[in-house]
This record gives C-alpha cells, structure tokens and sequence, in this order.
C-alpha cells in the first residue's frame, strides 16, 4: 500500500514543479519585504512582508516563515500574469521563534469581495477575493485546487494549515487583481 505524501501546496501533476535543491553554499537570504512587498488584509487586521525564498525547499521555506509570510518559488510574483501561491502559519510550535507564527489564522474568515493589498515597491496592488477552498495536502489532483491556479489575469491564492492547531488539511483563497 502507497503511503500518500504531504505537499506544501498540492497542484495538479501536470504543473508539478520540480524541487530546486539548496544551493551548496549559503547564499544571502534577502527579502523583498526591503524593497516595498507587504500584504495587508484590512479586514482581518493582518500585515506581513513577502519573503523570497528562491528554493521550493521546505526546511527552508519553514525557516523564512520566521520573518513573514513566503512567496512560494515556482509561481509568478503578486502583479505578474499567473497565479502568486503565498503561505503563511496559522498556529506554530513552541520552538517557533519569528513574529508571524498564526498570521494566517483567521483566513477562513475571509469572505469573497474583501480586499487584500500587496505593496509591490511603494505601488499599491489590489485584489478582491473571489473563491476559497478546504482540501487535503497529500493530494495532487483535485480539481478545485487546479481552479484556483487557472487565471486569465494576475491572482494570488493565500494558504495555510487548517484548522488551527494542526495540518490535517489546508485552507486556500484566491483573490484577484482588480
């Protein structure tokens, strides 16, 4: 019997990245959030920086989530044509040492129509939220996840574990640049 892994962000097999090894050498970590990438959700009193990570990396993707919210790699950046996939915690364990361990924690709370704002180098991008979903992270091919990448404009899709306190499953929402 196959045991089912568990994926940051399961999207269908066919869009599949390939996993980006660390580099051998420690390269200088540096963030966008210097340059002007926040996201801000008013309607949930949420404000983060966007960290770029360059790997799909998952100890490294954990590790830059001490400093705020991380873009994951294999996807367009916020304001590009595509779909920007950014995570985030919902809850953390007690060795977590960033500020931003339960940033996500009331995603589920947003609604469509509310607004999310990222701040791309002082520029305001503003998107409206249109869809969310509940899924299971050791999926790779459930058709409502692939809903949420296809975009004939530019979206972003926010993710993190759900419900809080655990990683049973992820929660996802999609807005739109509007």
């Amino acid at each position: 019997e196959a045991i089912a892994s568990t994926y940051i962000f399961p999207i269908s097999p066919n869009k599949i990245p390939k996993i980006k090894e660390a580099p051998k050498t420690t390269p200088k970590i540096t963030t966008e959030a210097k340059t002007g990438f926040y996201l801000t959700i008013p309607v949930l009193g949420v404000s983060a920086p966007i960290i770029f990570e360059p790997t799909t990396v998952e100890d490294r993707i954990y590790k830059q989530l001490e400093k705020g919210i991380v873009h994951y790699a294999e996807t367009p950046r916020p304001g590009q044509a595509g779909t920007a996939i950014i995570l985030g915690h919902s809850s953390v364990y007690p060795w977590y040492k960033g500020k931003y361990g339960y940033i996500f924690s009331s995603l589920s709370k947003l609604k469509n129509g509310d607004m999310i704002k990222v701040e791309k180098d002082g520029i305001p991008l503003n998107y409206r939220v249109s869809n969310s979903l509940t899924f299971s992270p050791q999926t790779t091919d459930d058709y409502q996840l692939r809903g949420l990448e296809d975009t004939n404009g530019s979206s972003i899709v926010l993710m993190t574990c759900w419900p809080n306190g655990t990683n049973a499953k992820r929660i996802a929402v999609r807005a739109d640049l509007i």
